[in-house]
This record gives structure tokens, sequence and C-alpha cells, in this order.
């Protein structure tokens, strides 16, 4: 008596997956409408080359089984053949199409089965790579598994056919004694069906594991980028942030200049008329104020311009031709009051009458 179809082969389906990083718009993996990516031109070749190597493998084994006289009366050499192509080629489809390439298979394998095609390792093997197939590729997770149950329910009602149909036959190949209810038949039919529930379990689990293994690829490749994109934001944030600050000692060193050139201008239009020297001397004091505050502006812009990339440049005949490449003037981050006292001794240098007192223990103030 020959083995029931859809038994248990001793190879396993495999499916090499490229760790493919997932495009930045294609959805969330912890979203329900995730599917896996598109498979390679690589991978479709290599299904390819995987359905043709194993329609040679199933004809080899045919031939081996036609020598070992498997069935008194077997099919054709050339339906053999063609039922064997219908078995293996539809795997060449199977990332691409899984249900529709299972449900080819399985239709194939039952076929084989009725018809007497002498074969069954490689076509159990392209039955387990079908049922996996689906559950590793098959996007849709319902229809995943639906369609495995429905093959399922299907080879196993096939193959309870084929067991009563052995145990009513008068003229089964294997003699074996079918009196008793652990008669040698009924050890050797418990034995086909424990191997076919481990056969269509092990191909189930392994596809569901494979896709749920690609998920956490993409997974951990989607929290990648969340993360780069992060650090980005925080390097802008970082970036603004100093920019505003040098904006602020920009302002703080500005004012200052601006106001002792005030005072020192008035100084001088006040002592021009009578005491030409002091006014010059104040004139002096505001033409020095006038290019620290220079310098200083040159500093800090050349820090904005430095930030903001080399897309930035300076236009020539301006003032920002000469301010580009001065170093950051002194006393740009020292902007407190600590410095009344230099204002004080530089009004004094104009020509005012000034008076600068400290009362009582000097604190720590705010900028």
């Amino acid at each position: 008596m020959s083995e029931p179809a859809g038994a248990a082969g001793p190879g396993r389906g495999r499916d090499d997956v490229r760790d493919l990083t997932p495009a930045p718009h294609l959805v969330d993996p912890d979203e329900p409408g995730w599917r896996r990516a598109v498979p390679g031109p690589d991978q479709l070749r290599g299904d390819a080359a995987l359905a043709a190597a194993l329609f040679v493998g199933a004809v080899l084994s045919m031939v081996l089984y036609r020598v070992a006289g498997i069935y008194d009366d077997p099919a054709a050499g050339w339906v053999s053949a063609l039922c064997l192509a219908a078995v293996t080629a539809p795997l060449a489809f199977r990332r691409r199409a899984p249900s529709v390439a299972a449900a080819v298979v399985v239709v194939a394998v039952i076929v084989i089965g009725e018809l007497r095609v002498p074969e069954i390792l490689v076509m159990n093997i392209a039955l387990f790579m079908a049922l996996y197939s689906i559950g590793a590729w098959e996007p849709s997770r319902r229809r995943a598994f639906r369609v495995r149950l429905v093959v399922v329910v299907v080879m196993f009602g096939w193959l309870f056919t084929a067991i009563f149909r052995s145990a009513t036959s008068t003229d089964s190949e294997p003699a074996l004694d079918r009196a008793g209810a652990f008669s040698p038949f009924v050890a050797y039919m418990l034995i086909q069906l424990m191997t076919n529930v481990l056969y269509f379990a092990g191909a189930w689990w392994f596809g569901d594991h494979a896709w749920a293994s690609a998920r956490d690829r993409a997974r951990t490749a989607w929290r990648g980028r969340l993360l780069q994109r992060e650090r980005l934001h925080a390097e802008e944030q970082a970036v603004a942030l100093e920019r505003l600050r040098l904006a602020r000692e920009l302002h703080d060193s500005v004012a200052h200049h601006v106001s002792v050139m005030g005072v020192q201008a008035a100084a001088a239009r006040t002592l021009l008329g009578r005491d030409p020297e002091r006014a010059a001397a104040a004139l002096e004091q505001v033409e020095d104020s006038a290019r620290d505050a220079v310098d200083e502006l040159a500093g800090v812009l050349g820090v904005l311009r430095a930030d903001a990339g080399p897309g930035l440049e300076p236009r020539s005949g301006t003032v920002d031709a000469a301010l580009i490449g001065a170093g950051p003037g002194p006393g740009v981050a020292s902007m407190g009051v600590d410095r009344v006292g230099e204002l004080v001794e530089q009004a004094r240098a104009g020509g005012m009458q000034v008076d600068f007192a400290v009362v009582g223990q000097p604190i720590a103030v705010p900028r």
C-alpha cells in the first residue's frame, strides 16, 4: 500500500530573505497595514532556480520510485512529468503570489495521488514550502490564516479518504493485517496521521515565524530612523539656541559701545568750542568704541555664518566682506554689571565728570 499523499517529507522549506531596510514612506511596522518589502530581482531569480531544481529532483525521484515498483500500474511518463511540473513550477511565484501558488500546488498534489504518479519525496517538499510561503509572504494576515486553514482541511480530508479506501480495499499493497483495534494497519495509519499533523503544523509555524522576524527587523530599522531624526532635530535646536545666545551677546555688546559713543559724542560737542583738545580726545574715544563694536560684530557674525553653512557668502563691496574672518572681540561673553567701572573710565576719558561708587557688599546679579 502506498503512502497517503501529504505525508511528511524530509525537507523543510527555508526562506532566504534579505534584510532590506524599509523606505521612510512605508508604514510603521506596528501599524496593521504593514507588509514586507517587495522581493528583489535576486530573490525572484532564486525562487525560479529553486522551482527548476525541485522539478529536476522530482523527475529523478520518480524514476527511482518506478524502479522500486511503488505502484503496480503507475501513470504514464509524460503525465507524471506534467504533474511534477505543476507541483514545482508555482514555487517560482511563492513570494509574489503565495496563496495562488499554494492553491495550485495543493491541486497538483491531489492529482498526483489520484493518478498514481510514482513520486512522494519532492511533492511533499513543494507542499511544505508552499504552505510556509503563505505564512511568510502573504500581506493580508487574515487571508493567510484562511488560505492555510482551507489547505489543511482539504489535505486532511483527502488523507482520511485515502485511509478509508485503504481500509476497505481488498488488494492493498502492503499486506498489513487489519484485524483488531491495534492491528499493524491501524498502527501504520496512525503513524501517517501523526506525521501529517507535525508536517502541516511545522509549515504553519515556520511561516509565521519568518513573518514575525521580518517585522522585527523592519521595526528595528524604523526605530533607528526615528532616533536619527530625533538626533538631527536636537542638533538643529542646539544650533538655534546657540545662535540666539550669540544674538543676545551681539545686542549687549553693540548697545554698550553705542551708549559709550553717544556719551563721548555729547562730551565732544560740549567741549568743542572751549576746549578743542579734550573734544578731540573724546572723538578718539568714539573712534575706539566704534572699532571695538565693529570687531565684536565681525566675530559674532563670523560664528553665525560658520554655523549657517557654506551657502551664505559675503557680498563684495560691503562691510560684510571686511568682517569675515575676524575673531570674536573682547568682552563679548562678559557683558555684565562688573563692566560698569570700565564704562565709567571710558566716560571720564571722554572728558565727562562721572562719579562711581560701590555701596555695600557686591552680589552676583543676572546678566
